[in-house]
């Protein structure tokens, strides 16, 4: 023990914290509780410590609320920090952040290889497709007015008709686990290409 510590004495029973709801806790909250009740020198009293495991038995419940109403799960972490921080005193105030980032979420870009970024989506849920492919052609459009813009650098991976076929497949296989079974999927490069 160190020297400038000071020893406190407390005589408790099993029953004691039992009796209090702390079993009815995670083991991550369960840990909260106990370093909060030896932080304060075990001079909680059971009703002290109840009201505690009362609190983290809400932040379960209102993180479980949190899990299964995130659109992106990618707000969960902060959801959790609020939650822990008391910014919701009650539910109605979590409903409403959620359905804030929900709607956030919603119109969302997301920017990346779709090959990858499909497959961090749920399955069966998304409703429609709007895609335009690589052509497979090494497309390079005649239509810019300007000679240094980005549109006569060419279409990215367009290069060979077998990689862009394959890139094209390799996505149409993801897009059948993703879509829901309803979905529609339009192809945009059966259009005349505009830029």
């Amino acid at each position: 023990m160190d020297k400038n510590s000071t020893a406190v004495e407390f005589n408790f029973t099993e029953w004691w914290f039992r009796n209090s709801g702390l079993y009815n806790l995670s083991e991550k909250y369960q840990l909260k509780l106990m370093n909060a009740f030896i932080d304060n020198r075990c001079q909680w009293n059971n009703e002290k410590v109840r009201q505690e495991a009362e609190k983290f038995k809400q932040w379960q419940e209102y993180i479980k609320t949190a899990k299964e109403a995130l659109v992106n799960a990618e707000d969960l972490p902060q959801v959790i920090t609020m939650i822990e921080n008391n910014t919701f005193k009650t539910e109605m105030q979590l409903q409403q952040k959620i359905k804030s980032l929900n709607v956030r979420a919603k119109d969302k870009l997301i920017c990346g290889d779709c090959t990858i970024e499909l497959e961090k989506l749920d399955d069966s849920s998304i409703d429609i497709v709007i895609t335009d492919p690589p052509y497979g052609i090494n497309y390079v459009s005649n239509r810019s007015q300007f000679d240094d813009h980005i549109t006569k650098e060419g279409v990215k991976n367009d290069q060979n008709l077998d990689q862009a076929l394959s890139l094209f497949s390799k996505t149409v296989e993801i897009l059948n686990r993703k879509t829901k079974p309803d979905a529609h999927i339009y192809d945009k490069s059966w259009e005349s290409p505009c830029f």
